[in-house]
């Protein structure tokens, strides 16, 4: 099975990614780690997009892969793919406490204008699940709600 947990950053989708693929021993992708199956950038797609084809094929999760992505554009090149998208959200408030605490309790001001770009750019994303992790706090019954799709 094929998992794109997908959000603007500090919402919790590498936290929980992590937790479930200590749960389920599932191979967890991130950004462009992809880049590192390969020196040349279209053959490391290839051979990225080749273990999301196989992971996508399987009901076991022998292949399976969560491939974390924060950039919206990504969603057109998953296009193609059967998966399972996972929506990860916050209020904005929320993520820019978040991302403080990232950079040494400093966020500048370009930094902000950043973050509520990316908050407009994702309002309109939907998945097959949406966790809010301002409202949903708890990460263990959201592990449970991502857990639940794998049946």
């Amino acid at each position: 099975m094929l998992f794109i947990f997908m959000g603007e950053s500090c919402t919790g989708k590498s936290t929980i990614a992590t937790k479930v693929s200590e749960l389920k021993n599932i191979k967890v992708y991130t950004g462009n780690e992809f880049l590192k199956l390969s020196k040349n950038q279209d053959d490391a797609w290839k051979i990225f997009s080749d273990k999301m084809n196989r992971a996508s094929a399987q009901d076991s999760l022998s292949e399976s892969i969560i491939y974390v992505i924060t950039e919206r554009d990504m969603l057109s090149k998953l296009q193609k793919f059967e998966c399972k998208k996972i929506k990860f959200e916050a209020d904005l408030d929320i993520i820019k406490s978040r991302f403080t605490e990232r950079m040494n309790n400093r966020l500048p001001k370009p930094i902000e204008a950043m973050l509520k770009r990316k908050h407009k750019e994702w309002l309109d994303v939907s998945g097959d699940l949406t966790i809010n992790t301002t409202k949903d706090g708890n990460i263990n019954e959201n592990i449970d709600k991502i857990i639940a799709l794998f049946s």
